[in-house]
């Protein structure tokens, strides 16, 4: 009996204690919350106090209303949002699109009012000029450049890193991949290839140049990268490299190469030999005929043999023009395959247009002929003045 008594007694003793326990973490946790609650409070009250004055950004007034920078312009008058400062002499350095700011607050700083967050942005506060690089297709912020002392620097916003820091003249973003860096010389430039996300040695050079762009130029599912030397973009001439920067061709002018319906690139490699090649630069067909070639389309080729001008399709099947005499000339840029949308001068249906001068400038007279190369119809047009053509 005393047993049972004893045994009774230690039950009692240890619900006491259990509840003595439970008690004890309860507050403890109580006390813990009630304080991060005080912290939290001391916190967003400390921010509301930094944060008192407001940075207005504005907008356009007409058109799409996408956010502006100058507000000496009358159209850029309507104050689009708020952001809240430090300090009331703030600054907007750059804008983007209708959602992306960058300003000074002592420091520097990305908005995206579509989510109401601000970035730190880590670099220099006292560049002469910022700019947001934004993809309207793509709707993607890529980066920010920004100018100091001469040269341009590029910071990743995917990365955070800051690129290329004073080692160009100029930068200009072509992708989320890649950049097009300038060094300039006395009288001409050199244009370097890089990378977009991590700084690289190049991965092109093109020394000794006025005028140079880099272009991704998609075809289908895959694309080349593509060097266009030359200021003015009718005579400009292209090279053309594989995705792995190896080289294609040598410059090329623009009625000398074109690519067929899956993207393979056919190139004038002489003025009789035509080679096509594919995305890996593996060359594909050589195409060899009598003559010379003046140029080259996707389904045909404008071929000057034995003093008469022909259309010759792929197949060999010939067509042709007209006699030639050394004293016409052929006018490339207003010739070509043209579609419903880009008809030019009154021109009414789809197909291949070719025009052919009879002296050596635009004043002499001409002829125009059109080819439909489904039905393999042929018409021609005399013109009275080439100059009054275009």
């Amino acid at each position: 009996m005393n047993a049972n008594i004893e045994n009774k007694n230690n039950r009692k003793l240890k619900i006491i204690i259990l509840i003595i326990l439970t008690f004890t973490i309860i507050s403890g946790i109580t006390i813990i919350l009630i304080n991060n609650k005080e912290v939290e409070e001391k916190t967003s009250l400390s921010e509301n106090k930094e944060k008192k004055y407001k940075l207005e950004v504005r907008k356009t007034e007409y058109g799409n209303n996408n956010l502006c920078l100058d507000y000496r312009l009358s159209s850029c008058n309507k104050i689009a949002f708020e952001i809240p400062t430090k300090n009331e002499n703030a600054k907007v350095l750059s804008v983007a699109y209708d959602n992306y700011v960058l300003y000074e607050d002592e420091e520097i700083y990305l908005y995206n009012n579509n989510n109401q967050e601000t970035l730190k942005i880590d670099i220099s506060a006292n560049a002469e000029k910022y700019s947001l690089e934004y993809n309207l297709s793509e709707k993607d912020l890529y980066g920010i450049k920004y100018s100091q002392k001469n040269k341009e620097n590029y910071y990743n916003i995917k990365t955070s890193k800051v690129l290329y820091e004073n080692s160009y003249d100029e930068l200009r973003i072509i992708n989320k991949d890649l950049i097009s860096g300038k060094i300039e010389n006395n009288e001409t430039s050199d244009y370097y290839l890089l990378d977009a996300n991590e700084e690289k040695i190049p991965l092109l050079t093109i020394k000794d140049e006025l005028c140079v762009n880099f272009r991704k130029e998609i075809h289908e599912n895959n694309y080349y990268i593509t060097v266009e030397s030359g200021c003015n973009t009718i005579s400009s001439e292209i090279a053309y490299y594989t995705k792995d920067y190896k080289k294609i061709t040598d410059h090329l002018n623009k009625n000398l190469y074109t690519f067929d319906s899956l993207g393979n690139l056919l190139v004038l490699v002489d003025e009789s030999t035509i080679n096509k090649y594919n995305f890996n630069g593996e060359i594909l067909f050589t195409y060899k005929t009598e003559g010379k070639i003046l140029s080259v389309h996707n389904e045909l080729y404008l071929l000057k043999k034995d003093n008469a001008l022909y259309i010759k399709e792929y197949n060999n099947q010939e067509y042709e023009l007209m006699d030639w005499q050394e004293k016409y000339n052929y006018y490339s840029s207003l010739s070509g395959y043209f579609d419903e949308e880009n008809l030019i001068n009154g021109d009414q249906e789809a197909g291949y247009y070719f025009v052919i001068c009879y002296g050596d400038n635009d004043e002499y007279p001409g002829i125009k002929f059109y080819f439909n190369p489904k039905t393999k119809e042929i018409k021609s047009w005399e013109i009275d003045k080439l100059s009054n053509y275009y």
